[in-house]
């Protein structure tokens, strides 16, 4: 089972594929989908879309997982997440591959162990847990662990029926 984990962003969304087999988890790919901050929202939307898109088509995922937003006092930000984030659904329902979101704090304590940790303590535990040295960016770290946190919910599910 390949699964493709996306923190969203308008200006920077990132992402990470892992494939399942048996017990055993392979991290395949992860980056960073762009665009310009300087671009009009609508096309920063559309050119992260099209990038999205092209990463599905690549990789061919049994299922997507995505980061939903967290709303504190920024709601401004917030609400350019859940449109970015809106993205990731609307691939999702285009190609008919299952699609689930995750808090950011369901993610960290799923990776970490700890619902209030920093953005380093999830790079490393995702570095940790798949063996990567070097590479990632807390974009693509963050998009990885929300795709671990998509096989472990599965593997819940399956446990509890």
């Amino acid at each position: 089972m390949k699964i493709i984990g996306f923190d969203p962003g308008t200006i920077k969304m990132g992402y990470g594929v892992i494939e399942i087999q048996q017990s055993l988890i392979e991290l395949v790919d992860f980056g960073v989908l762009k665009a310009k901050p300087t671009l009009h929202l609508s096309k920063r939307l559309y050119l992260i879309y099209e990038q999205l898109m092209n990463v599905i088509d690549t990789h061919n995922p049994s299922e997507l997982a995505v980061e939903h937003p967290f709303v504190d006092k920024n709601v401004r930000s917030a609400i350019a997440i859940g449109q970015a984030q809106s993205l990731v659904f609307l691939a999702s329902g285009k190609k008919d591959i299952p699609c689930e979101s995750y808090s950011p704090r369901e993610v960290k304590i799923n990776i970490t162990g700890y619902g209030n940790s920093s953005k380093i303590q999830v790079e490393n535990s995702v570095k940790m847990q798949l063996q990567v040295k070097e590479g990632l960016s807390f974009d693509s770290a963050d998009a990885i662990a929300v795709a671990l946190t998509h096989a472990q919910q599965i593997k819940m599910n399956k446990i509890l029926g």
